[in-house]
């Protein structure tokens, strides 16, 4: 009973300066293993994702230093779940659709500093959640929103071997204050065959639609539109060494601490469900990969990592986060054309 069947198509069109790509995918998804407190093993549990997507893009060089950019989407997903329970099936389904544009300006300023500055708007005209079953709806409710955000970066090249990236994003979601998260990196080449880079980043999560609006009486769950975004601040260290021409490694050393972390809770004034940020979080890890490439088609990698993720509070280990990760990847290319892969 746990079975998956995803289907898709992609299609892409280019003719000078415009762009045109289109995609259309579905998943519908068996869940046997009574997530959720569903009857364990029914078959009538399962899950379908689906999306719709398509945008045009106009790419345009104003001179030989300088290019506008100009694209326009439209998107949309629809999720629908089947849920047996003891007393009966029950059904949620949500749809989401919005519709986009960009709008970004490059300038070469120097030969050594690229600067680009952008605009972008979306607008979610349908973004409702719908919870059901047989005899009665318990939730209906459509809660439209549109993010306006400006962006610039600048890249400069500080020396022959030296170069300097920074960059600044500001979001503003309807309901909530503006957001301005950061981004830089430093990337140094020592000597020819390697290369040191010293990244840091900011982000952010807004709270969706059922982390602040969803109530249910009979399931004694409530909404909170005082919910405030999750925020992450990363730090990494990175050292890319070409050892051979078919041999490449890796050694990465990251920090991540992520504040205001969203999860369910019981209010004490009522018992009842809300969500909340009650929580931080902080992950320490070091990865080290070898790749290769030989000139027979064959590509390879290995990669080990330890991490220790703890929770900002409590201090704890985080029971969703292995502490150590080992993966292999290989892939051979029979001919131009073709290619297959096992990861």
């Amino acid at each position: 009973l746990n079975w998956d069947k995803p289907r898709g198509f992609v299609a892409t069109f280019t003719k000078g300066d415009i762009s045109i790509q289109g995609m259309v995918t579905s998943r519908k998804k068996g869940v046997p293993t009574g997530a959720f407190g569903v009857v364990f093993n029914d078959p009538s549990a399962r899950t379908t994702d689906e999306r719709l997507f398509v945008e045009s893009r106009y790419s345009h060089a104003l001179e030989s230093d300088k290019n506008i950019m100009v694209r326009g989407y439209y998107d949309a997903y629809r999720y629908a779940g089947s849920y047996p329970y003891d007393n009966g099936l029950q059904y949620d389904a949500t749809h989401n659709r919005w519709l986009g544009g960009e709008l970004q300006f490059r300038w070469d300023i120097g030969a050594d500093n690229r600067f680009t500055v952008g605009a972008e708007y979306r607008h979610n005209y349908v973004a409702d959640y719908r919870l059901w079953n047989n005899d009665q709806t318990f939730y209906d409710q459509n809660f439209p929103f549109s993010v306006s955000s400006l962006y610039l970066q600048n890249e400069l090249q500080v020396s022959e071997n030296v170069s300097l990236t920074l960059g600044m994003r500001g979001d503003k979601t309807s309901g909530y204050s503006a957001t301005a998260t950061p981004r830089g990196a430093i990337v140094y080449n020592p000597v020819h065959a390697a290369t040191l880079k010293l990244l840091y980043g900011e982000a952010f999560r807004a709270p969706n639609i059922y982390e602040v609006r969803y109530e249910d009486p009979t399931s004694r769950a409530k909404g909170n539109p005082g919910l405030k975004p999750e925020r992450i601040r990363t730090l990494e260290m990175v050292w890319e060494h070409r050892i051979t021409d078919e041999l490449f490694g890796t050694v990465s050393a990251y920090n991540y601490r992520v504040t205001d972390l969203i999860d369910q809770t019981i209010d004490p004034s009522d018992t009842m469900f809300v969500f909340e940020n009650i929580s931080n979080a902080e992950t320490r890890g070091i990865e080290f990969e070898l790749g290769a490439r030989t000139h027979l088609g064959l590509h390879g990698f290995v990669s080990y990592s330890f991490q220790d993720a703890e929770d900002g509070v409590s201090k704890q280990r985080l029971t969703n986060s292995p502490a150590h990760v080992a993966k292999l990847g290989l892939a051979y290319q029979a001919s131009r054309h073709t290619s297959s892969s096992l990861l």
